[in-house]
């Protein structure tokens, strides 16, 4: 794990696990997160070594210098560092070099050694002959770096889930010690008190006497156990049933996807579409009146 720790707060990592620690209660194998990420279960970083290198690159980088000996410094420079390369024994240094050759990096600019410049004219137009397997091999080279995040996203989440594995039961030991519950506790506690089938009725009973209205307010960034609570303490509201029949109660949700802070308490903005569905459902089975409204003009930054 620590081979692999960005070096990001330490803190901030552990509070991520404890606050997606379900995830962490079953065993998950390289095979899993293959499967996840488009990879065949045989998968091997070395993959991206036969990706990159088929047999016959030697040749076009010959072709390439060629091409390019009446060209500018640069492309005879691209050029040079292409022949380099080791060929009949590639290996990941020569990869690296590919790598810096024929991809993108973010601190390029106008007069980089990427290949090709679109705007240079000449020498697009010298390369011409031989640009369909150039422009193939580039594609194999793309697939190899993409391969090898791949492969680093497998190795970074079996990682995490080894440290999740140890640390969730670990914290969970130290908070029973301490007395103490953090915030997901209280939020699964509740669900656990209204789904609990030997206390869940009575409970919902007591408190439908008390509740009227439930307002949800940036119900984007609610998690779906938060929004299990939700639905509990609801699911009579639209049945017009329950200890106070008399009483019109209601409910009302306020947010908006686009602003959804998606690491914040599990939040998942699908689960506001599915519940906005569920709510919708249950008012016109019942027959009663349910809205969805828009707040295309906001005010907050105008002039009075």
């Amino acid at each position: 794990m620590l081979a692999l720790f960005t070096g990001d707060d330490l803190s901030k990592l552990t509070a991520e696990v404890a606050g997606k620690r379900d995830y962490f209660s079953r065993t998950v194998t390289a095979t899993e997160i293959k499967q996840v990420l488009d990879l065949p279960p045989d998968a091997q970083r070395a993959d991206a070594l036969a990706m990159a290198f088929q047999g016959d690159e030697a040749a076009i980088a010959k072709e390439v210098a060629e091409v390019f000996a009446g060209q500018s410094k640069t492309y005879q420079a691209f050029a040079a560092k292409l022949l380099a390369i080791d060929y009949k024994n590639p290996d990941w240094a020569g990869l690296e070099t590919l790598f810096s050759l024929f991809l993108y990096a973010g601190t390029c600019n106008s007069k980089s050694v990427n290949f090709p410049q679109s705007n240079h004219g000449k020498a697009v137009e010298a390369m011409a002959p031989i640009a369909d397997a150039v422009h193939d091999w580039m594609d194999r080279v793309a697939a190899a770096k993409a391969h090898l995040w791949a492969m680093a996203a497998v190795d970074r989440t079996m990682a995490i889930y080894r440290f999740g594995a140890v640390f969730c039961p670990a914290y969970e030991a130290r908070k029973l010690a301490m007395g103490a519950l953090d915030f997901d506790d209280l939020i699964r506690k509740a669900r656990a008190l209204l789904t609990d089938r030997d206390v869940a009725q009575w409970v919902l009973f007591r408190l439908d006497g008390g509740i009227d209205h439930v307002l949800v307010d940036e119900a984007q960034d609610t998690s779906p156990t938060q929004w299990a609570v939700i639905e509990r303490l609801t699911q009579e509201f639209a049945a017009g049933v329950g200890a106070r029949p008399d009483r019109e109660r209601t409910v009302f949700v306020v947010g908006d996807k686009k602003q959804s802070i998606y690491s914040f308490q599990g939040a998942d903005p699908d689960a506001f579409d599915q519940m906005r569905t569920l709510f919708k459902d249950a008012h016109q089975a019942a027959q009663k009146p349910f809205a969805i409204t828009s707040l295309d003009h906001s005010f907050r930054s105008s002039q009075a």
